[in-house]
C-alpha cells in the first residue's frame, strides 16, 4: 500500500519493483524481449504501444543509486529534501513515484489483454482519471 510508505525513496523503490514485475509478466505471456534487461521498460511499451516516457531512461540510474550505493536524489536514503526535477533534470514528473505507477498500470492494462490505446497511450503524469473500457465499442 503506497499511503503506507513514509519516505520518498521507500515509494519510488516499491514503484519500481511494480515496474520491474511487468517483465517476466510478458514474458510469461509469451512475449519474446530482444534487447537486455537494461532496455526492458522502452521494450514492454513498445510492445504493448503503451506511452513511454521520456524519463523510463532516467529512472534506472535512479533505481542502482538507490538500491546498490544507498543514496537517493545523490543523499544518503531518508535524507534527500530535493526535488527530482532538481536533481535530474526538468523533464522528470514532479511526482515521479506516482508516476511510475500510472505507467505501471497502463502496462498491465495492455498485458492483461485490455485493448483500450486511449488509455494506454495517455500520459502518466499528475493525478488526473482517465476512463477505461473494457469493449472495443468506443
Amino acid at each position: 500500500n503506497p499511503q503506507l510508505v513514509k519516505l520518498r525513496f521507500e515509494s519510488f523503490i516499491f514503484s519500481y519493483i511494480a515496474l520491474d514485475a511487468c517483465l517476466p509478466l510478458s514474458r510469461k505471456k509469451g512475449i519474446v524481449l530482444n534487447h537486455s534487461k537494461k532496455y526492458f521498460i522502452e521494450e514492454v511499451c513498445e510492445e504493448y504501444d503503451v506511452h513511454c516516457p521520456q524519463w523510463c531512461k532516467d529512472i534506472k540510474k535512479l533505481r542502482n543509486l538507490s538500491l546498490h550505493q544507498g543514496l537517493h536524489l545523490g543523499e544518503p536514503l531518508g535524507f534527500s529534501v530535493s526535488s527530482y526535477q532538481d536533481k535530474l533534470g526538468k523533464h522528470l514528473p514532479h511526482n515521479l513515484p506516482l508516476s511510475i505507477q500510472n505507467l505501471v498500470c497502463r502496462m498491465l492494462v495492455a498485458i492483461i489483454g485490455v485493448d483500450d490505446k486511449n488509455y494506454t497511450r495517455s500520459t502518466c503524469e499528475g493525478r488526473s482519471r482517465r476512463l477505461l473500457r473494457f469493449d472495443s465499442h468506443g
